[in-house]
């Protein structure tokens, strides 16, 4: 445990006999010693000095009791107990997942008061909710000497975020015109935090709100910009997005390709807009009026969906055939937009020049 928290809070408390006393058995308590406020998985090292003075109820046998709430159930955690007969303290620690270390040892010896410090180290949990100090005399009397109220912060997070009750990751296919419930749910940390849904810009969306859910329901046509949503919580260490990609015929996003020429080819390539990478075939009709035939070319797109780099490679040989032409692509939603154009031969390169239309 020592090795995996590295952030410390140290508070030395000296435990005096003559404190007022409180007494508790329950979690049910309304007042309190002092009250922390302290970071979950914080690590606290309190020292208690404890004095005991001969000839008092605690001089031949004591048990001190450290109890914790957790929720509104009381747990012995740890207890340190003295016999004057074997001048000795014995430590148990009743956890087993060392959550919580005690331990205790003599500081001095005087001829009427032995002085012992004990030491506990303490993770803080979000169930925590109170510590408790006791001690109880050989005759079982019990005097509750400290009570410390706890108020455990951590922070907001996003736990979920789902479609139409699929769990996602960075994207997610729908069909055109589907009606999408985006959920979000949350964990909202203490102090709570305000959760909502955002576009890609980082404007709100209208939601509507439950207790630790938020939902946005919408729908997209193939034009539409796809949406990118993501759920934000104030102070969230995790938050959540997804991209939305919808089931449509590939579309041609620059009218005009960039264009490299090599000797013996030329590369066209062109920005789309598609919810996949795989195309069954990219189509080249050219010919003159009343004359025109199709043919495959070869074409890749590569990139990341929606937005995609297709590149069509024309061979140098048959150019001259080209007088009109017309570009589409086709995969499992069907064809694309198509874009068209018309070329002349370059008499000194022997490449086309390009009109696009």
């Amino acid at each position: 445990m020592m090795t995996t928290f590295t952030k410390f809070c140290y508070l030395s408390l000296l435990l005096i006999m003559l404190h007022d006393t409180v007494y508790a058995s329950t979690c049910e308590i309304d007042t309190f010693d002092e009250k922390w406020n302290k970071r979950e998985n914080e690590i606290l090292n309190i020292f208690y000095l404890l004095n005991i003075t001969d000839g008092s109820n605690y001089s031949e046998k004591f048990n001190v009791i450290f109890d914790v709430c957790e929720g509104n159930k009381l747990a012995t955690l740890c207890n340190f107990i003295w016999k004057k007969q074997s001048n000795q303290m014995s430590v148990t620690n009743w956890r087993k997942d060392k959550d919580t270390l005690c331990s205790a040892k003599h500081l001095s010896f005087s001829r009427h008061v032995v002085t012992f410090d004990i030491h506990i180290v303490q993770l803080f949990r979000r169930p925590l909710t109170l510590l408790k100090l006791s001690i109880t005399d050989s005759k079982e009397s019990l005097e509750v000497l400290r009570l410390v109220a706890l108020e455990v912060s951590y922070p907001p997070e996003v736990t979920s975020l789902t479609v139409n009750s699929h769990e996602l990751g960075s994207d997610y296919v729908i069909s055109e015109g589907e009606k999408v419930t985006v959920i979000c749910s949350f964990n909202k940390g203490y102090p709570p935090s305000h959760f909502h849904l955002v576009d890609k810009l980082g404007q709100e969306l209208q939601i509507t709100r439950n207790e630790e859910t938020i939902s946005h329901s919408f729908s997209v046509e193939c034009e539409d910009e796809w949406p990118i949503i993501g759920c934000e919580g104030e102070g969230s260490e995790v938050n959540r997005s997804v991209s939305f990609l919808v089931r449509c015929p590939p579309q041609f996003l620059d009218m005009y390709p960039k264009i490299t020429r090599h000797s013996s080819h030329e590369d066209w390539t062109f920005n789309i807009k598609a919810y996949t990478t795989t195309i069954e075939k990219c189509l080249l009709t050219t010919g003159s009026s009343g004359k025109m035939s199709s043919k495959e070319v070869n074409c890749t797109l590569h990139g990341d969906p929606p937005h995609l780099v297709l590149t069509v490679r024309l061979e140098k040989e048959g150019q001259a055939e080209r007088k009109h032409w017309t570009l589409t692509l086709r995969h499992e939603k069907g064809y694309s937009s198509k874009i068209s154009g018309s070329d002349t031969v370059d008499s000194k390169s022997g490449f086309l020049k390009l009109v696009f239309s």
